[in-house]
């Protein structure tokens, strides 16, 4: 499609000039025909061929010496599909009344215009663009069928009424009863054993379920018991929520907790419990740190390390699954991410890896879901690092 022929007709030209002398002209109304003629015609036409209907203005512009004016065909009422080859707009002059045709544009090929049945919201658009030396005495009269003021806009919007007439069957809801939702009696047959909702079931269904559960939550709360006699409760009732042990110099273990008297979690506390005495002797110097065994099993290290110097505390050390805490070094083992003296695990399993848990003065964390081994636990000294009673 390309209206490409388009022309301003003789009679049109003449209003135009009047018009620009001072004449008002009012461009009013629009027309389509189905016939396209050869395009040297154009200009004589004094209406368009095969005339099929008049339609709407929709709007316009004037900008400087230019008018635009928009032009809308729809198919409200067409019962016959036809072709569009020529829309033509027409005006007329202060005195007249006769609609003359100002400007027509053609397409040989057309436009095809649907039947209202086959395409109930077709409209399709076209614009008139009119250059004039004086647009002070043109007007345009819109259609006022195109649009709507905000009056009828809002007294639209607000009418709950049902103004288009929709019924609940084109909405899909032609099986619901005209009850309100508190005066509904839904029916259902109670289940003879609790079962899960499932999503999509029938509510006559589900509320069998839900009544079901209903009734057996009644049942429980009214059983004084409720899983466990009086006696068992009481035991419960003075339990704590965490058993503390304390410890030093080697690990609590406790096992087959006698007394009857529950505890969710164990917690052993205490300084200096890894297993003593240590892999390595109680006083070792390497690489320039002399490492020295306290009485109370806590270790000083001295010196200026020329090397990496390390000190052997545990090797192979079976762990029992838990969470512990890996802590005892001091603050200020890791400075601006630079290391200088940490307690290291090393291992080849998943909670402790080959790369190791390193404390630098905050503690590490080991979450182990089951037993394992720990193949080396050491204190580090880096290279450089100079040691003060650390």
């Amino acid at each position: 499609m390309a209206w490409n022929d388009a022309v301003i007709t003789n009679i049109g030209m003449n209003m135009l000039v009047q018009a620009a002398g001072g004449t008002a002209l009012n461009i009013c109304t629009a027309k389509c025909g189905g016939t396209a003629v050869d395009v040297a015609a154009l200009i004589l036409q004094t209406d368009v061929s095969d005339p099929k209907k008049i339609i709407q203005i929709t709007g316009f512009e004037i900008n400087g010496n230019k008018i635009k004016v928009s032009v809308r065909i729809i198919n409200s009422g067409i019962t016959s599909t036809y072709t569009v080859r020529q829309i033509g707009l027409y005006a007329k002059q202060t005195g007249s009344e006769t609609e003359k045709l100002l400007a027509i544009i053609q397409d040989n090929t057309g436009e095809l215009i649907p039947t209202e049945t086959e395409n109930p919201n077709f409209q399709i658009d076209f614009a008139f663009s009119i250059v004039i030396s004086n647009t002070d005495n043109i007007t345009v009269t819109v259609n006022p069928e195109a649009y709507i003021t905000v009056e009828e806009f809002k007294s639209h919007a607000e009418n709950k009424n049902n103004p288009h007439g929709v019924t609940k069957s084109q909405i899909g809801l032609g099986n619901v009863p005209n009850v309100m939702t508190n005066d509904q009696t839904p029916t259902y047959t109670i289940e003879s054993e609790n079962k899960d909702l499932s999503s999509g079931e029938k509510l006559s269904i589900a509320f069998g379920k839900i009544a079901k559960a209903i009734s057996s939550f009644f049942k429980h709360i009214a059983d004084n018991v409720s899983h466990i006699t009086s006696s068992e409760r009481e035991i419960w009732n003075n339990s704590q929520e965490k058993l503390y042990i304390t410890g030093s110099g080697n690990p609590v273990v406790i096992d087959n907790l006698q007394g009857g008297v529950p505890f969710p979690e164990i917690v052993v506390i205490g300084k200096n419990m890894i297993p003593y005495p240590y892999h390595t002797p109680n006083i070792h110097t390497t690489n320039g740190i002399t490492f020295t065994v306290n009485d109370d099993k806590s270790i000083t290290a001295n010196g200026t390390a020329t090397a990496q110097a390390d000190y052997y505390l545990k090797t192979n050390l079976p762990i029992r699954k838990g969470r512990y805490t890996l802590s005892g070094c001091p603050e200020g083992g890791m400075i601006d991410n630079k290391v200088y003296y940490t307690i290291q695990a090393f291992g080849d399993t998943l909670y402790v890896s080959g790369n190791g848990i390193l404390d630098t003065g905050s503690g590490a964390e080991i979450d182990a879901a089951e037993d394992f081994v720990i193949k080396r636990i050491m204190i580090r000294i880096a290279k450089d690092t100079v040691c003060d009673n650390v």
